[in-house]
């Protein structure tokens, strides 16, 4: 899925069903993260999201630790 405008379609999609309820945060992370790891990201395509991420990941081994 190395077609941007596809991937960012996709993430439009699940973010819309998450947002109406339409899933559950389980799949919602699911299915991002099935997306995301198709994309060719550089560092500039990550400037300014690298400390959104960090904290998500923090809060995300927090949750799973309890």
């Amino acid at each position: 899925m190395g077609d941007v405008k596809v991937a960012k379609e996709h993430l439009l999609e699940y973010i819309d069903k998450m947002k109406k309820g339409e899933i559950e945060p389980a799949e919602f992370y699911k299915g991002l993260m099935s997306v995301l790891a198709e994309l060719d990201v550089t560092n500039e395509d990550l400037k300014g999201v690298t400390p959104q991420l960090l904290s998500f990941v923090n809060g995300l081994i927090r949750n799973m630790s309890k």
